[in-house]
């Protein structure tokens, strides 16, 4: 019955360490207009960092209760990713946005009404959101700083790197997030400009989530200790 016990008390802290120092979370993206010959998604990434590896990866202190958020784009074809949408309502809250995370740097500002080199933040939604089921409704949008009409400051080469810093609502931690990407409670929506020879734009919203393998690993003996302490307290019986 001791071994049991131990057993099963072994495979709870391994589960509570696997959600404790979960590891950063890869969002992919697709298409959800057709707007261009050549389709992007696959070269558009988001990355969600908990507190040690936002520091480890970026040497940004963040707090216990706040993940990073980060956008790029390995621009093999030539795009532009000029704003980026949240839609959310019980995972994030406040944000701060970081620009300057990899070599070259972008600019963003969060949609607020505010007037930026003569352009206006205004509030909206991620175009072409409205014709997917159920509808994308951004509670939180960025648009890239624009000069003379032109978002100079995109993620446009696989230097550009965006990060922003969002408050876990109470009780949210990195599995939720998880979660909440899986059931769609969390949705990540991208506008890609200038894509490719013809230069026009495209939607792209999130489609999975990719738990980094030492995460897997690290789970699956968790179950595997559950398990066998329910297997030996079965054969006590």
């Amino acid at each position: 019955m001791k071994n049991t016990i131990k057993s099963l008390g072994l495979a709870a802290i391994t589960i509570f360490a696997v959600s404790a120092n979960a590891a950063p979370i890869t969002v992919n993206f697709e298409r959800i207009t057709n707007n261009n010959v050549e389709d992007v998604a696959s070269q558009l990434q988001t990355n969600i960092y908990g507190q040690g590896d936002a520091f480890s990866t970026y040497g940004l202190t963040i707090g216990v209760d706040q993940a990073l958020f980060t956008w790029t784009n390995t621009a093999v074809i030539n795009s532009n990713i000029t704003e980026v949408f949240i839609d959310d309502g019980t995972i994030v809250g406040q944000s701060a946005v970081y620009d300057s995370l990899a070599l070259s740097g972008v600019g963003y500002t969060e949609f607020n009404g505010d007037t930026v080199d003569g352009t206006t933040t205004n509030p909206g939604n991620l175009p072409g959101g409205s014709s997917i089921s159920p509808a994308f409704v951004a509670t939180s949008g960025y648009s890239a700083d624009v000069a003379n009409g032109n978002p100079i400051k995109g993620i446009n080469s696989a230097d550009d790197t965006l990060g922003i810093v969002y408050d876990m609502l109470l009780g949210i931690d990195m599995a939720s997030v998880q979660t909440a990407l899986n059931d769609g409670t969390l949705r990540i929506g991208m506008h890609v400009r200038s894509i490719g020879t013809a230069g026009g734009s495209d939607s792209f919203v999130n489609v999975t989530t990719v738990p980094e393998p030492s995460s897997l690993a690290l789970l699956a003996l968790g179950i595997i200790g559950v398990g066998f302490g329910r297997r030996r307290l079965a054969i006590r019986k």
